[in-house]
């Protein structure tokens, strides 16, 4: 955004008003507030500046200049700035900032000034943000979350935009300081938790943008006395400070639906330590670094022809930037990114940000501009249109126009903000041009061939080597590679002749490039050539495995096996090993780009290409099948990860097969869906699945019946009830039609696959009565066809209904068995869901220690398993039986790190009910802030999924909060609230539950409480009738299990029992 006049002109009025020069007075929209001092000097006190007018607020120039000026008086005041009282942003008042000023002191020391401006830098940054948040329509909540960024495994945190390590220097001057605890400091980003500082003097900075969040939220309620005492140097407690106040932030409804982080230090690029020296490029390199650094480029792209090395060139730029440690430095390959949204998933996942949902190109923006650290992304090979590029690069320099972007390109992308640097040869038309060009041919000589030198005997040959080459690295990298068989005069001898085109620089390069790669591929024996064409249906690379099952050479009598042409191909730099790659251990071999193209112009016999196709689609269905075998079994882990490392290939394979073999595709889609379901995001897995049942012919097979079921799973995890339903209920048909047309074992073991998924369904949704006859009718199907692992998941579901009907030990009694069977056929994954729904059985009975232990076995058979959707199944289970044994700062925990893992695996569904629960556990403590924050979340996002079920729940937990409200102040309009939400839920309730659930029984007692509450204070009988009603309903249930009669005596939020009998009492 441009500095105007008006901004200058403001920033200076403001600054003579901060300096005591005069009053300022108000100009257009802007003033200082009323309870403006006068002059700052010798004043101490609170002040005020804010914004005046709607109009300024949404004029973005307005908010900067405002910015500015607010960013320069901190600078100047700093000193006598106790501390931040607020800062406001709702509409109505956006950019007040509240402070409190000291008497003015006047700093004796340098190291005081490197304070004033650490805390300048701080403040300035929370404008900043807010600015961004308004302009983009992020809620301040959301926004406030961002501000402090928590790491996956809870044991660091990061505070957004202000110097850690600065603040490290700030301590290690502090007299009082001990200096034993600087050790828990990280010298970039994290505070570690675990440390505890006690200095007479308080950390200004640190505490002055803490508390403009906890004041700002009263979910922060709990932490305000820590920072008081922090205040008032009685020692700061800054791990127990910052681990609630991250568990708490973490809490906004924001962390279900956006994913925002700041990366991971550790995933971003480092340069190859044995990567070859750059050669003749010092003056493209001064450019690049010149642009980036003296005129503050936020875009350069690196153009020029296919071998010109412009790859070469983008890693000495980063590695230039890696020299000064103030940077860190990101890269990624946009070969394959063809959209916007591709180009923001590789940038995601270049700078180690968690799992991108929503608006993936707005979450980079705003992670971006919460960044510490100087930033330099590098993007090797972009190929999306100019358009393409420009939506997500503009997005991104504006929302953080510090960060630097370097691209390659073979053009440049013509936009106003880019600066375009052309990549040339290098100088070949005479001896004294051509140095550079020689000097790398005998760096790359020497790869090939160490004892290689350059002498007398061999300069001229050299020099003509170059010469023909016409200045391209990739040629002088392709000649070079036979230097151990030829001399240079020999490979002279050979190297194609070619003529300057009159065309330009471009058009003979490629012209040079073509007559190499011809020349090249004239020396490669037939065999070669067609292990290097069909090495070109890999995408991004494959294994040796991988390349015995494609590449058939089996046509030519003379041919050596397959891995030691490919160590050839190597050796002649037309395949490049990049190292052993995890999980196995194996060489990856990857296909250049301008080999890729060239072979794939070059292939005069389609037939060999296609059959390489099939054999590739083959091998990867075969590899898919083994894989996912293992993912219920002890080497899930490696498995999964196997799985992941191939997905590009297996995509491919997809998008070969889905037209002419659809089947083939079927599979593919069904395993690499399975892994993203299990590892996620989980939304990727919906396209192919559609594609896959789209493709396929209509007709029921049960390829097509599996899709659907995945289908439904998927949508399912996604929140989408109807469309699970529907997807599940088609395959259950389509079971029906093959069983009809053949009762094979395996056709009817597809039906009551999908059926038991059906089951599984209506266990969760409120349906126990009717999955419980499903599922038993399907139980003894399984159990006459001798399917003991699928018996082992039946008996795991039908224990889940069992529970849900309030028949304790029927569903023990299930779940034993299928642990039993699980454990009999080595069934991991069976074994796992059935200890952990055990657990949830013996919970139902009251017993949480106990199921704590079930729980505990579930979550280590799924770390096992890799699964860490399993794993936080049980996280929340055990967080909801310690919230009933009253430990509920564990529980808080619990839920919170569920909501964690839920929100990287893309589960919005699971992480919905997580939020819930965390309200309900919060309301069960007595902290009612805490707890409506919550449930109001979880209700909104309830509501937007239309999971009416879920809703009904958190609604009935509101209800709760507004009773006990109520409770605490006799406050008649929380009771109606109560009211309203208990109607909402009882309403839900009695539409989705089938049966007299339990969830039914405490809803009808709560909705008892609350009438009969109101129906007192207001003297109203209609009100008491109804209670009594109620009552009397809920009591029929209860008298039908007994078990439902007896109070939680741990749970103080809710009494059903009592609450019955108290109204009942009462009529």
């Amino acid at each position: 955004m441009r500095h105007t006049q008006m901004d200058s002109e403001f920033e200076s009025i403001a600054l003579q008003e901060l300096s005591g020069l005069r009053l300022l007075e108000p100009i257009g929209p802007w003033a200082f507030g009323e309870d403006w001092l006068g002059t700052l000097n010798g004043v101490e006190g609170k002040v005020t500046v804010r914004l005046l007018s709607t109009a300024a607020m949404n004029d973005p120039a307005m908010v900067l200049a405002f910015q500015r000026a607010m960013s320069r008086m901190l600078q100047l005041y700093s000193s006598r700035i106790r501390r931040v009282l607020s800062v406001d942003s709702r509409p109505s008042a956006l950019g007040r900032l509240r402070f409190a000023l000291l008497a003015p002191a006047l700093p004796d020391r340098l190291d005081d000034l490197q304070r004033e401006s650490e805390f300048a830098t701080a403040l300035a940054s929370v404008l900043k943000a807010i600015d961004y948040a308004r302009r983009k329509g992020i809620s301040h909540g959301a926004l406030k979350r961002e501000q402090i960024q928590i790491s996956r495994d809870r044991s660091r945190v990061q505070v957004a935009d202000f110097g850690v390590a600065q603040m490290r220097e700030i301590l290690a001057r502090d007299p009082n300081f001990d200096e034993h605890t600087l050790e828990h400091f990280s010298p970039f980003p994290p505070i570690e938790i675990g440390s505890v500082y006690h200095a007479k003097t308080d950390l200004l900075a640190f505490h002055g943008v803490l508390r403009e969040i906890v004041e700002s939220n009263p979910a922060f309620e709990e932490l305000r006395e820590i920072l008081k005492a922090c205040e008032e140097d009685e020692g700061c407690h800054i791990p127990d400070f910052i681990e609630r106040l991250g568990t708490l932030a973490a809490s906004d409804p924001a962390s279900i639906s956006v994913e925002l982080d700041t990366g991971n230090v550790s995933s971003l690029w480092h340069p190859d330590p044995k990567r070859q020296r750059l050669v003749g490029r010092g003056s493209e390199l001064h450019q690049t670094l010149s642009a980036l650094r003296e005129r503050n480029k936020s875009l350069v792209t690196l153009h020029g022809p296919s071998g010109i090395g412009t790859t070469r060139l983008l890693q000495e730029v980063g590695a230039d930037f890696r020299r000064e440690r103030s940077f860190d430095v990101a890269f990624a390959n946009l070969r394959a990114a063809s959209n916007p949204l591709d180009i923001a998933l590789s940038i995601a996942k270049a700078l180690g940000l968690s799992t991108i949902k929503s608006d993936p190109i707005e979450q980079v923006a705003l992670s971006l501009s919460l960044r510490e650290a100087p930033l330099v992304v590098l993007l090797d090979d972009v190929r999306c249109s100019a358009a393409d590029a420009n939506e997500t690069f503009h997005t991104w320099i504006e929302a953080a126009p510090e960060v630097r972007f370097v691209l390659t390109r073979r053009e440049p992308l013509g936009v106003h903000y880019e600066e375009a640097i052309e990549v040339a040869r290098l100088g070949y038309e005479d001896n004294r041009e051509m140095e550079a060009g020689i000097e790398l041919f005998v760096d790359l000589a020497r790869v090939a061939y160490p004892p290689f030198e350059l002498n007398d005997g061999n300069r001229d040959a050299v020099q003509e080597i170059v010469r023909r080459a016409k200045g391209m690295p990739r040629i002088l990298e392709l000649a070079a590679s036979r230097i151990r068989t030829m001399s240079p005069h020999s490979l002279l001898e050979r190297m194609p002749k070619h003529d300057d085109h009159e065309a330009g620089m471009k058009s003979e390069a490629s012209a040079a490039m073509q007559a190499a790669m011809d020349w090249t591929w004239g020396l490669l024996k037939p065999h070669e050539r067609a292990a290097l064409s069909q090495a070109s249906v890999f995408r991004e690379g494959f294994f040796l495995d991988a390349a015995h099952a494609v590449i058939d050479l089996s046509a030519f009598a003379d041919a050596p096996p397959v891995h030691e042409v490919i160590e050839y191909l190597v050796e002649r730099a037309l395949l490049r090993s990049s190292g052993t790659q995890p999980p196995l251990g194996e060489t990856l071999y990857v296909l250049p780009d301008a080999t890729r193209e060239f072979v794939e112009e070059r292939i005069d016999d389609p037939v060999l290409i296609d059959s390489a196709r099939w054999r590739h689609a083959r091998f990867y269905v075969q590899f898919a099948r083994r894989w996912s075998e293992r993912v219920g079994t002890i080497a899930a882990t490696e498995a999964l990860e196997r799985v992941q490392r191939e997905q590009n290939n297996m995509q491919a394979a997809i998008e070969h097969s889905i037209s002419d073999k659809p089947a083939i595709a079927g599979n593919l889609i069904l395993s690499l869906t399975r892994m993203l379901e299990i590892r996620g995001p989980i939304a990727m897995a919906t396209e192919y699945l559609e594609q896959g049942i789209a493709a396929l012919p209509q007709t029921p097979t049960p390829l097509l019946a599996f899709l659907h079921l995945q289908h439904s799973r998927v949508s399912w995890h996604q929140a989408n009830q109807d469309l699970a339903s529907s997807e599940c209920e088609r395959a259950i048909s389509i079971g029906e039609s093959l069983v009809d047309q053949d009762p094979s074992v395996g056709h009817r073991l597809v039906l009551a696959i999908s059926i038991l998924g059906r089951g599984m369904q209506l266990a969760q949704s409120g349906k126990p009565l009717l999955a419980r006859d499903l599922l038993s009718r399907v139980l003894a199907t399984v159990e006459g066809l001798n399917e003991d692992r699928a018996v082992a998941m039946v008996c795991g579901v039908l224990a889940v209904a069992e529970s849900r009907l309030g028949n304790f030990e029927a569903s023990v009694e299930q779940y034993r068995r299928a642990i039993e069977v699980s454990q009999r056929v080595g069934n991991l994954r069976s074994w796992a869901a059935a200890a952990g729904n055990l657990g949830v059985a013996i919970a139902s009975n009251h017993e949480f220690q106990r199921a704590i232990e079930f729980y505990d076995l579930s979550e280590s058979l799924y770390n096992q398993l890799g699964d860490l959707s399993g794993v936080c199944m049980n996280i929340v289970n055990r967080g909801i039986a310690q919230s009933n044994l009253q430990e509920f700062e564990e529980a808080r925990r619990s839920f919170t790190k569920a909501i964690t893992i839920q929100r990287q695996l893309g589960d919005r569904h699971n992480a919905i009910i997580s939020l819930g629960n965390r309200g309900e556990s919060a309301l069960r403590r007595g902290d009612l802030d805490s707890a409506e924050k919550d449930l109001n979340a979880a209700e909104d996002l309830s509501r937007q999924s239309r999971n009416d079920r879920v809703l009904g729940y958190w609604l009935y937990a509101k209800a709760l909060v507004g009773y006990h409200r109520h409770f605490g102040a006799a406050s008649r309009p929380e009771l109606a609230k109560a009211k309203d939400a208990i109607d909402e839920s009882l309403a839900i309730r009695r539409e989705v539950e089938s049966g007299p659930t339990r969830v039914v029984f405490i809803t009808l007692a709560t909705a008892a409480k609350v009438y009969h509450e109101l129906g007192k204070l207001d003297g109203d009988d209609l009100l008491l009738q109804k209670a009594t009603e109620l009552a009397l309903e809920a009591k029929a249930i209860s008298d039908q299990v007994p078990a439902w009669q007896v109070d939680i005596e741990s749970d103080g939020a809710k009494k059903p029992a009592l609450w019955i009998r108290e109204v009942l009492a009462d009529a």
